[in-house]
């Protein structure tokens, strides 16, 4: 846990993604510390809204169990999605959250996948090299067009 919140620290500082190993090397090494910048406000800020967001998610039930909620990938798809792109001031909470949940769904749901091919690609990208560099970009690339277009499903 330590280590994912660390990654998404720095990508929140940095709006790049990096193999874990490197951030951990990165913050391990003697001098380490004083070549990651430290959060700002606005960074701060960002990062409390992206997490109480996430929270307001885990209130449904059918949101925490899902691989969104329970999986490293996912979780650090969404996170950095949120907290590099416009989708919290684009949609109100509510919208957004309703949005997580059917994305959630999506993701398993074998007729959904065989007739979206962005989906089926999130999911193979979510499978393999999960943390190669250009695999997060690019998942997050689609998580992020997906979640723009889907027709939220209302939280309970």
């Amino acid at each position: 846990m330590w280590e994912r919140l660390l990654e998404i620290v720095i990508f929140s500082i940095t709006k790049q993604h990096r193999k874990p190993v490197d951030i951990l090397k990165e913050f391990i090494k003697r001098d380490g510390i004083s070549n990651i910048h430290k959060l700002n406000r606005q960074q701060e800020k960002t990062l409390k809204k992206v997490f109480w967001l996430m929270s307001g998610a885990y209130r449904n039930n059918e949101y925490v169990n899902s691989k969104l909620a329970t999986d490293a990938t996912h979780f650090y798809t969404v996170a950095t999605t949120l907290l590099a792109s416009d989708l919290i001031s684009r949609f109100e909470t509510k919208i957004l959250v309703g949005k997580l949940i059917r994305f959630s769904q999506m993701i398993v749901d074998k007729a959904e996948i065989n007739k979206n091919s962005n989906l089926k690609r999130y999911n193979a990208l979510s499978e393999k090299h999960t943390t190669d560099i250009s695999n997060r970009q690019e998942r997050g690339d689609i998580f992020y067009n997906l979640i723009v277009k889907i027709r939220p499903q209302a939280p309970q």
